[in-house]
């Protein structure tokens, strides 16, 4: 009877052992803030099954979704509702690598979301929008492709969005989004009728009526209207519609509002304006497209009158001047504006840069790296050596303007920050103008012999005034190092300026480790 009982038992044990494990779960949303998390392109793609983002896709399509989402825990994980989605992962449509994305609207075969040529499909459209919160966490969907001849109205990442939806914090990097029948299309959204904050796009959109740098089209028909707020557009817009073809730089047809945010691109159309297109009774608050860039200098739109130079978007480095109301925006969405770490978005970089977003996270070095140089004093040289007295005495370099051609007559002048420097001509007045800023002139400078057995460093300074070019606010620094008369040819020179001494060692042949003297500076 025991032999019995121990049979049984071990046969219980033996199949609980050969039982297969019940499947783990996932958990999608880790951080339980109720938006359930984007890793893959596959799963950004599965939004389109559940627009409301409640994590509970349409009828017909459950299947798709899992795929993408597999062994879903209940819920998502969601600790009660999920509202939304949220990027983790910078996404690239470049899904083989190769590079070629979308060079002259072809598109690359070899990339997962190709789709025949036509490339992506945007998420929601004017009859099913997308009606949910998508924080982007500063992450980069990079190199959408998207070239379509539906007569489908809205076009971009996300065709058409709705009154409770809000998309945040999201850069969308060499976008391709082309349809010349469609209605309405940016980079990021089509159609808004809710919130776009904190995003930025570079690339090509071209649509038939509405085409915008990031967004297509501001509704106006809910309250409150579509907005966008804190935002920013690199890219180019083209309108093709002969009558009523409106291309902006930032929304093209915009009846919402835009408030403090700026657009670059150039953009083409029947009507074409630098942060707009066209734009109803609107409000615009602190929000300038830059005039060089664009190549607009007045779009006409008495609601959109905010035309900037790349010298004067690029000085402010803080929420002064032209971005003093920047920083008084409730840019998190939490109610409250203008909190001094929550709603502190931008990152004004240097006065030659413009500025980027740095909100949720945003890689700001991949920004101010996607952005053209701006108007610039260019020098032949950044350091000269000269001695006091015979040959070495003299020496000359060259000025010119480079990078944005002025727009009116822009002088330079060249000055001497010290006696033991002068400049031939003093004072020196480059004068240039459209039709030569880019031609070279000469500038000399001689050594003078000031009685004492100092070696000295100048600076040349080179500022330059007019047009387009601000008044003194775009510059260039010669440094000059004068080796005194009197100083022994083998006394060791130290040099404080590394420009300055990297530029002696190269003309000496010299490496970086070795010792400078007053007869190598002599020499140069």
């Amino acid at each position: 009877m025991m032999v019995a009982v121990r049979w049984r038992l071990a046969a219980v044990f033996a199949a609980l052992l050969l039982a297969p494990a019940a499947s783990a779960q996932t958990d999608y949303d880790t951080d339980d803030d109720g938006l359930i998390e984007i890793r893959t392109l596959a799963q950004l793609n599965a939004m389109r099954w559940d627009l409301d983002g409640n994590g509970t896709p349409v009828a017909g399509n459950a299947t798709n979704y899992q795929a993408a989402f597999p062994s879903a825990a209940t819920g998502m994980g969601c600790p009660s509702s999920c509202t939304g989605y949220e990027l983790n992962n910078d996404l690239d449509f470049d899904t083989n690598g190769n590079g070629f994305t979308h060079t002259g609207g072809t598109g690359d075969s070899g990339d997962a979301y190709y789709n025949g040529g036509g490339g992506w499909w945007p998420l929601g459209n004017l009859s099913v929008r997308f009606n949910a919160t998508f924080n982007g966490n500063g992450k980069v969907i990079a190199n959408l492709f998207l070239n379509r001849t539906s007569s489908v109205s809205a076009w971009g990442l996300f065709g058409a969005i709705g009154g409770n939806a809000r998309i945040t914090a999201v850069g969308m990097e060499n976008v391709y989004v082309r349809n010349d029948g469609g209605s309405f299309g940016g980079a990021l959204v089509g159609e808004n009728q809710g919130l776009v904050a904190a995003c930025w796009s570079s690339g090509t959109v071209r649509l038939a009526q509405c085409a915008g740098g990031l967004v297509g089209y501001n509704d106006n028909a809910l309250t409150p209207d579509g907005m966008v707020v804190a935002s920013y557009s690199t890219a180019s817009a083209t309108a093709v519609r002969t009558l009523q073809g409106a291309a902006g730089g930032l929304v093209a047809c915009d009846y919402g509002g835009t408030t403090t945010s700026y657009s670059t691109g150039p953009t083409a159309g029947s009507m074409r304006g630098g942060l707009s297109g066209d734009s109803g009774s609107i409000t615009v608050v602190a929000s300038y497209w830059d005039t060089d860039l664009s190549g607009i200098a007045d779009d006409g739109d008495a609601d959109s009158p905010e035309g900037r130079t790349t010298v004067q978007l690029r000085q402010p480095t803080g929420y002064t001047g032209l971005y003093a109301a920047w920083d008084d925006q409730d840019v998190d969405g939490d109610g409250v504006a203008g909190e001094a770490v929550d709603d502190d978005a931008w990152d004004f970089g240097t006065p030659n840069q413009l500025p980027v977003l740095k909100f949720r996270g945003f890689d700001t070095a991949r920004q101010f790296a996607l952005q053209p140089p701006g108007p610039t004093v260019e020098l032949s040289r950044p350091a000269l050596a000269l001695s006091e007295g015979g040959s070495a005495a003299e020496g000359t370099w060259t000025v010119r303007l480079a990078n944005v051609r002025p727009t009116g007559p822009v002088t330079v002048t060249v000055t001497s920050g010290d006696p033991a420097v002068a400049l031939t001509g003093a004072p020196v007045a480059l004068n240039f103008t459209a039709a030569n800023w880019d031609t070279a002139q000469t500038v000399t400078a001689r050594a003078v012999d000031d009685g004492n057995a100092a070696h000295e460093q100048v600076e040349v300074r080179h500022e330059a005034s007019g047009a387009n070019y601000g008044t003194d606010l775009v510059e260039a620094v010669l440094r000059v190092l004068v080796t005194d008369a009197q100083a022994p040819p083998s006394e060791t020179v130290l040099l404080p300026d590394a420009v300055l001494a990297a530029a002696v060692r190269a003309a000496v042949g010299k490496s970086a480790g070795q010792a400078l003297t007053a007869w190598d500076l002599g020499t140069v």
